[in-house]
C-alpha cells in the first residue's frame, strides 16, 4: 500500500496524459446489455445505448476495466493484450488517429492498481452478511449463491488481488515511485 501512495503522483500524470486520446462517448462498462442492435432491411445493422444514466465521455481504462470486471483473472492474464489490440482496432476503424497498445495497456493496468481501495469493503459486507464466518470454505461456498452484495464484493476484491500478482502490478506501481 505504502508503494501505491508513493506512485500516486506518478500514476495520476500518466493516466491524465491519455487525455484525449484515450477517452471517448461510451457506457461506463461497455457490456453488451446496455444497447440494442437492429438489422436494416438493406442488411446494415445500427445500435444505440439502452442504459444512456451510465453513459459519458469516459476514460477507456474505465470502459475496459468496467467490461472485464467480472471476468476470471485467468482472461486478464492470458487476453488482456489481445482484447486491447482488437478494442483499439475497432476503434481505429471509426477513423481516430493510431493508438498504442502498449500505452492503453499501461493505462489500463495503472487505472486497476489503483481501485484497489474499491475492494476493500468486501471483508466488511462477508462478515455482516454471515454469523459464522468460520465455517465459510472459501469464496465459492454455497452460502454466497444467495448472498448477492456479498458474493459480487468477494468475487472482485480476489479477482484484484489475483490481477495483481497475475499482471505484475506491484512491480509496475513500484518502479513508477
Amino acid at each position: 500500500m505504502a508503494d501505491g501512495f508513493a506512485a500516486r503522483p506518478r500514476i495520476q500524470e500518466i493516466l491524465q496524459s491519455g487525455r484525449p486520446k484515450f477517452v471517448a462517448f461510451s457506457h461506463w462498462n461497455g457490456n453488451i446489455d446496455n444497447c440494442w442492435f437492429e438489422r436494416q432491411p438493406d442488411g446494415s445493422l445500427v445500435c444505440g445505448f439502452i442504459d444512456w444514466a451510465n453513459c459519458g465521455v469516459l476514460p477507456f481504462t474505465q470502459v475496459v476495466s468496467g467490461a472485464l470486471g467480472c471476468a476470471e483473472p485467468s482472461v486478464w492474464a492470458e487476453n488482456l493484450d489481445e482484447l486491447l489490440s482488437v478494442f483499439i482496432q475497432e476503434f481505429e476503424a471509426q477513423g481516430v488517429e493510431k493508438l498504442s497498445r502498449e500505452e492503453l495497456s499501461l493505462h489500463v493496468r495503472l487505472s486497476l492498481a489503483t481501485n484497489f481501495g474499491i475492494s476493500m469493503a468486501a471483508p466488511v459486507a462477508v462478515a455482516r452478511d454471515i454469523e459464522d464466518i468460520d465455517a465459510v470454505s472459501g469464496p465459492r461456498d454455497p452460502i454466497f449463491r444467495d448472498l448477492y452484495t456479498s458474493r459480487v464484493m468477494l468475487f472482485t476484491m480476489t479477482n484484484l488481488i489475483e490481477n495483481w500478482k497475475n499482471l505484475n502490478l506491484g512491480e509496475l506501481v513500484r518502479k513508477l515511485r
